[in-house]
């Protein structure tokens, strides 16, 4: 899986299921995202539910956000010399892998699709997706569930009036 799959899983991983937001990283079903994913240890699941929620509120609302800061003072980057040119290691303490990953995962996504990484339209959902269109137009997580949903409320309003 790529690097946007990942940040997708953890974006995702608060769906709105008959209409109530769950999370998927506590309990049973966290360990199963960490064995699913194959990054750190399920000790940093409390730091990566922190770093999900403070993103998530980044893409909404379009602010910076502070809430990381004590997580992100913790991890540090090393430049180093090849052949190729400056390259750098990331250093991060145990437990904070998983958080790591998804930070610099979810920052090349953003860098490489800039303004394509965004909430669902559907008010009733909760889930992100990455606009891969050519024309910068999708709006929907899914097509087929909140899309096909959407269009049909909005036929139906018409219909009505």
């Amino acid at each position: 899986m790529s690097a946007d799959d990942f940040v997708l899983a953890v974006l995702n991983s608060t769906p709105t299921l008959a209409g109530r937001r769950e999370d998927q990283l506590l309990g049973a079903a966290g360990e199963d995202f960490v064995a699913a994913w194959g990054h750190g240890e399920q000790a940093g699941l409390d730091a990566l539910v922190a770093a999900r929620d403070a993103v998530q509120d980044v893409i909404v609302s379009g602010s910076p956000s502070s809430a990381l800061e004590g997580i992100l003072d913790r991890i540090v980057q090393r430049p180093r010399l090849t052949v190729g040119g400056l390259e750098w290691d990331v250093d991060a303490p145990p437990g904070l892998e998983l958080v790591t990953t998804f930070l610099m995962a979810w920052t090349e996504t953003s860098r490489r699709f800039p303004g394509r990484l965004r909430r669902c339209a559907n008010d009733e959902c909760s889930l992100f997706l990455l606009d891969r269109s050519k024309g910068r137009t999708g709006r929907w997580c899914s097509m087929a569930t909140c899309g096909n949903r959407m269009k049909a409320r909005r036929h139906h309003e018409r219909s009505r009036t």
